[in-house]
């Protein structure tokens, strides 16, 4: 078993798509590494310091970082669709996910995402933010640093992105019971799901940081911390809503329906219980009103969102604690506490 998943994921490597994304990664990351150590080295060379070390080597950490999440992202999504399509399809001929990652995985419209996303902070500092160094060759290798850092992210948006759309496309084949969700598709979006969450709030995190280190905090106060982490917020809301947003609606909906029925039926039992009351029968039998109404209780309660099991609660909470991190040590660092422990220390 271990031999044939090795030898899935060597032919997945193999591929030209896969390789065209590790040529452009290595390259987005080699870039990032080089321009990083050009702009500190001029820093030293003029100023004889290095203001942003830390911000410079958590973005060159990152760049690596989000290289190597596209492309296990890339073998993840290949083979668990390539095995969800081949235990479908004979029940859903029409169900051919392993195609459907051809609009996920479009190279050429990722490529221009990274580098339109890059260009976006390249021209922002150089043209939008003010100057931070009186030297224009440190501000254009700073500049050119931020497009290669920025140019993977963008890469990884647009994948992200297009991949959103297919679950929206995916919701059409769920097939899942009030009380029973085992259905394959809804395990592959939450299995998938997590796994993304947790890779973008990493690569959040490690941007807030090197934000809470870098001379743009120190020239701009709090506005370039409050900025990214609003940013950070909205992105990952999404990456973790919208891909189980099938399944919460898919639920909504049968729950609806269920409530919608037993409400019929509560009624119906109501009054057949007053026409017996009108018609002079004192005792009148309430089970099956109180047996309804219990279960109508019951129903009301199953939770829509998120859809299933405590993970995706627990993913959610520690994706939340993970991205506020950064303005937590920004509290720590300009408050009295940290003086404070290290006076205890002494």
């Amino acid at each position: 078993m271990q031999n044939q998943n090795n030898d899935a994921i060597d032919t997945i490597k193999k591929s030209h798509l896969y390789t065209k994304y590790k040529i452009a990664g290595r390259l987005g990351v080699w870039f990032t590494i080089l321009t990083g150590a050009f702009y500190s080295i001029l820093q030293w060379k003029l100023y004889h310091t290095i203001d942003d070390k830390i911000f410079t080597g958590i973005l060159m950490a990152n760049a690596f970082a989000l290289y190597r999440i596209i492309l296990s992202h890339f073998i993840h999504m290949t083979k668990s669709s390539e095995e969800l399509t081949a235990s479908i399809s004979k029940q859903i001929p029409d169900f051919k996910l392993v195609h459907a990652l051809d609009d996920i995985y479009q190279f050429n419209e990722s490529l221009f995402s990274g580098i339109v996303f890059g260009s976006i902070f390249f021209f922002s500092k150089l043209f939008i933010l003010k100057p931070l160094y009186n030297s224009f060759a440190v501000e254009l290798l700073l500049a050119t640093f931020l497009f290669c850092t920025n140019f993977l992210t963008g890469m990884a948006l647009y994948i992200m992105v297009k991949y959103f759309k297919k679950t929206r496309w995916l919701g059409q084949f769920i097939n899942i019971k009030l009380w029973d969700r085992s259905c394959p598709i809804s395990k592959y979006l939450l299995k998938t799901n997590r796994a993304i969450i947790r890779q973008v709030a990493f690569i959040c995190f490690m941007a807030l940081l090197s934000i809470l280190f870098s001379k743009f905090k120190a020239e701009n106060d709090d506005f370039s911390l409050i900025v990214f982490s609003v940013w950070t917020i909205i992105v990952l809301i999404l990456a973790y809503v919208v891909p189980i947003y099938p399944i919460s609606r898919k639920v909504s909906m049968l729950k609806n329906d269920a409530l919608e029925e037993i409400s019929l039926r509560i009624e119906n039992e109501y009054n057949a219980i007053t026409n017996r009351i009108a018609k002079g029968k004192n005792e009148a039998d309430l089970t099956n009103f109180n047996t309804l109404n219990q279960l109508y209780n019951e129903i009301n309660k199953i939770r829509v969102f998120p859809p299933v099991g405590a993970k995706s609660v627990e993913t959610a909470i520690i994706v939340t604690l993970l991205t506020m991190l950064p303005p937590f040590i920004d509290f720590i660092i300009k408050s009295k506490v940290l003086n404070f422990i290290l006076e205890v220390f002494k």
